[in-house]
């Protein structure tokens, strides 16, 4: 602890070492230092700042998962430096895959991830993304409660500029399978949403594809609701 609260960042830098491999013996070394070696991210240091993203990734379980996860984020949000930027997206999944609390905690959290760093997220977590929502966990309830909560999200994001390719795949796919859940916005209103959407520049035709199965999927909604 004396050596992480040093003003020497030598002495910081060997108190993340020490401390590093005393987590890899038992994780509870690492409980007491928490919030210490989570201000470390904000030196100015550069190689103070990776070995501390590597100690928190180390020092992660199911209960800090949500408090060190917002605080990746956060640095996430403001590094320019693209190494530390493609590490943290990798570390902020593999964390979320191993230790949410819930799958709308999970959820979240990943579309937070895409909307930063969506071009460094692997292809496959979006896969697995789109899958968990559809197949859920057999509990109807659980799983109409998650539904809803995804597309509800979904739904505000659409409005937001600069969301990547990935991220509007997500969005028009859920969108077109469960907008019918939403009861606090009109189908009118999401067809608006989906069009304005689809006005925007993308790199392949996917996205374009995704997006007009979504407009017709909400049309037909809209029309059943209206019969």
């Amino acid at each position: 602890g004396r050596f992480l609260n040093s003003a020497n960042n030598n002495w910081k830098c060997f108190g993340i070492t020490a401390l590093g491999l005393l987590v890899q013996v038992d994780a509870v070394y690492s409980t007491e230092h928490q919030l210490v070696v989570i201000d470390c991210l904000d030196d100015p240091d550069d190689t103070l700042k990776r070995k501390t993203l590597n100690l928190l990734f180390k020092m992660t379980n199911s209960l800090n998962v949500v408090v060190i996860a917002e605080k990746l984020i956060a640095y996430l949000r403001t590094t320019r430096d693209e190494y530390i930027k493609t590490d943290l997206v990798s570390k902020i999944t593999q964390l979320a895959e191993r230790y949410a609390p819930d799958n709308q905690w999970f959820i979240r959290t990943m579309n937070v991830v895409f909307e930063i760093g969506g071009y460094l997220v692997r292809k496959e977590v979006a896969h697995n993304l789109m899958r968990l929502i559809a197949e859920g966990t057999e509990d109807e309830d659980t799983d109409a409660e998650l539904r809803l909560d995804a597309v509800t999200c979904y739904i505000e994001l659409m409005d937001k500029p600069n969301l990547p390719d990935v991220l509007i795949k997500i969005i028009c796919w859920v969108v077109g399978e469960y907008a019918y859940l939403c009861e606090d916005v009109s189908m009118e209103g999401i067809l608006r949403k989906t069009t304005s959407l689809l006005s925007r520049s993308f790199e392949g035709t996917y996205v374009m594809i995704v997006g007009f199965s979504t407009l017709t999927k909400v049309h037909n909604h809209s029309v059943g609701f209206c019969n």
